[in-house]
């Protein structure tokens, strides 16, 4: 601000009375009317192909976005769906599932206690535990069954209460001791005595246990591949319940694996099982572990035995936390496995499995005549 003086000159006003917001230069440029040229840049190229997290034809993506920088309708024209689709890749390719300090508690009681976990994607994982360790209810909760009380959990690069449970289930198969025809239920859901092990997989496509949508021929070969590769391809006319248990557990695996979920999870999958239909179910997970493609595969267990020989990470659970994690030669040692199971044990091996013996202290007061 300026005041004029008697004398006829300007004078400069004091400080305090100037404005306090300074005046922009304004370029000329700005009312040129004329359409600037977009400025051109040369494309810088990391010097590793995957240095900023994506394969090499996303990079090209990425490239031409830097070489027309200042052009916005060029920014816009240009398509970043594979570049996202890139990034969400390569995130999901490290991790399949993340658990960060959860807590369950049911009630009064809590299960899980601050359980941490990192599961890598394409590989076979087992989470092993006594009974009541927390097994089960880590897996509700990682597939949104149970509720989380505190902590965060990631699958298959979605968040767990904040993504879209039924899509993220889409993307999962479980395969437990709950889904056998126990009572004729699957899934908690009555079967249909005239299901046939055909229609049995072909609900695997839906999420159903019944048959109510009209499946396309495409569906229907994919689900008399899987009963081959499972060994049931001349049972797939036979009703499921005729199967037997063993036959029911590999016919649930083909129910399973027909949509090629990205996360397979298998609680106790041989349980119940004699030793003959245990092995040809170990054997059908070893195959579906090596084959082309796998998914991630997670085995819960209490039994080591029953883990495949590609396990490539074990999980040591006790009292809902992990006592100890790492490759199986590591974790299955007989200090660890006897703080997990509360009793002296004895690990052996041979070639890539396990087996243990427990050496438990019986129950005087019950065997005790004299009471």
């Amino acid at each position: 601000m300026c005041a004029t003086s008697t004398t006829g000159r300007r004078e400069r006003a004091p400080s305090s009375a100037r404005c306090r917001f300074p005046k922009r230069s304004v370029s000329r440029r700005t009312f040129d009317r004329r359409p600037a040229q977009p400025r051109i840049q040369r494309a810088t190229r990391p010097s590793r192909p995957d240095a900023v997290g994506m394969p090499v034809s996303s990079t090209s993506h990425f490239s031409r976005v830097l070489r027309c920088s200042w052009c916005f309708e060029c920014f816009m024209s240009v398509d970043l769906a594979p570049v996202r689709r890139s990034l969400k890749c390569n995130a999901a390719m490290q991790h399949a599932v993340e658990a960060d300090d959860l807590h369950v508690r049911r009630g009064r009681t809590t299960i899980l206690r601050g359980a941490t976990c990192r599961i890598a994607t394409g590989r076979c994982t087992a989470i092993v535990g006594a009974n009541g360790s927390g097994k089960t209810t880590l897996t509700r909760a990682l597939t949104g069954h149970a509720l989380i009380t505190s902590g965060s959990a990631r699958v298959l690069g979605e968040t767990i209460g904040r993504t879209d449970i039924r899509a993220l289930r889409q993307r999962i198969s479980i395969v437990n001791p709950t889904t056998a025809t126990a009572h004729h239920h699957v899934s908690g859901a009555v079967v249909d005595e005239d299901l046939t092990s055909r229609d049995a997989v072909l609900t695997g496509f839906y999420g159903t246990v019944g048959l109510y949508e009209d499946p396309d021929d495409a569906q229907r070969q994919r689900a008399d591949q899987v009963l081959e590769e499972v060994g049931l391809g001349r049972r797939r006319d036979l009703c499921f319940a005729l199967l037997s248990t063993g036959e029911q557990r590999r016919c649930l695996i083909a129910r399973a694996l027909v949509h090629r979920p990205e996360l397979l999870i298998l609680d106790e999958p041989t349980a119940g099982l004699d030793p003959a239909a245990r092995e040809t179910v170990l054997a059908t997970i070893e195959g579906v572990i090596d084959g082309d493609d796998p998914p991630t595969v997670l085995i819960i267990t209490h039994h080591i035995e029953e883990l495949a020989e590609s396990t490539g990470d074990v999980l040591l659970m006790k009292d809902g936390r992990f006592i100890a994690t790492g490759p199986p030669g590591e974790v299955l040692t007989d200090a660890h496995l006897s703080e997990a199971f509360g009793c002296a044990v004895t690990v052996h091996r041979r070639g890539g499995r396990f087996w243990l013996e427990a050496h438990p202290r019986p129950w005087r007061r019950l065997l005790d005549k004299s009471r």
